[in-house]
């Protein structure tokens, strides 16, 4: 514990973490010198890698499936080119009110249920923070990331971004003449798409990866250099849930980064029913910002839920 005028050391080794815990007063504030006595080089064990969430190419449902739960405005073939000009102009949006009501009210009661189990991910110098075990969520959830995994959303995703996420996706608009900046990465959507076409020799499958995720006191997710080599193209998709009374200053939100800059690229906040879609490209990051005691302040319960997932093409 912090007091005055104390000297406080302890050895870092390879496999120890430390964090500073969060001040709680309101009249207080914690004044400290921080700084390291560096020794001899020891030997360290190599920086584990933990195992990747598997890529997996879409899954075939009635496309009856997908008009059941999105919004119809966003199945509305005008609706998508609109969206695609803003994507393709910002390289991100976000669609709110994206489920259909009904849909989303069985959600927020599927996740109030108390079979799901959670499993906590970590270890606590990357991330912390739970995900649903898919074996126990409740059907409706499931069938919630099985429409994200799906055939027709995939479809879907293509008419939003011009991304070649399908094989019956749009061809990009090369005559647009987008050169703007992306918002999470600095080049247009459009420009970032030709580029990892004419580097690859082969088509590759669309895939993606996904999980349910619920955001608490106290989780976060971190920046490190294996994530920065790992970085690749890709759609990051975000679907928000019961969150509600949620305000930027808890933390939560998720902010982007330019590989080795400190400006913020741009962030996303968590809102109710929304699906945040940002196209990234090798040189952006991103993380989630430690969520503090305000969460508490929410209605209900202190905490929210997202259906995290990443596409590439």
């Amino acid at each position: 514990m912090p007091s005055w005028n104390t000297l406080a050391f302890f050895e870092v080794g390879p496999v120890s973490f430390h964090q500073v815990s969060e001040i709680l007063s309101s009249d207080k504030v914690r004044i400290s010198i921080n700084g390291w006595f560096h020794g001899p080089d020891i030997e360290r064990p190599e920086a584990s890698d933990t195992a990747l969430s598997p890529l997996q190419t879409s899954l075939t449902l009635d496309v009856d499936v997908l008009f059941d739960w999105v919004n119809p405005n966003y199945l509305d073939l005008l609706m998508q080119v609109q969206i695609r000009e803003k994507f393709e102009e910002d390289s991100e949006i976000e669609l709110e009110h994206f489920l259909k009501e009904e849909k989303y009210q069985e959600v927020i009661a599927a996740l109030q249920s108390t079979k799901t189990s959670w499993l906590s991910r970590g270890p606590a110098n990357r991330r912390h923070y739970e995900k649903a075990d898919s074996d126990t969520v409740p059907e409706v959830l499931l069938q919630c990331l099985q429409l994200l995994s799906s055939d027709a959303f995939f479809l879907t995703l293509s008419n939003f971004t011009g991304l070649a996420l399908h094989e019956l996706s749009p061809e990009s608009d090369d005559e647009s003449g987008a050169d703007s900046d992306s918002a999470a990465g600095g080049a247009s959507c459009t420009e970032k798409v030709e580029k990892v076409v004419e580097s690859e020799k082969e088509k590759s499958v669309p895939s993606c990866k996904g999980e349910l995720c619920r955001w608490q006191h106290g989780n976060y997710t971190m920046l490190r250099d294996i994530e920065a080599a790992r970085a690749t193209f890709a759609l990051d998709a975000f679907l928000f849930c019961k969150c509600e009374g949620w305000q930027p200053e808890y933390g939560g939100f998720i902010s982007y980064l330019a590989k080795e800059e400190d400006e913020e690229l741009m962030t996303v906040n968590p809102t109710e029913n929304s699906l945040a879609l940002v196209y990234c490209d090798k040189d952006t990051l991103r993380f989630v910002k430690y969520i503090n005691h305000g969460i508490r302040a929410m209605q209900d319960a202190p905490q929210f839920y997202s259906f995290s997932f990443q596409y590439q093409e």
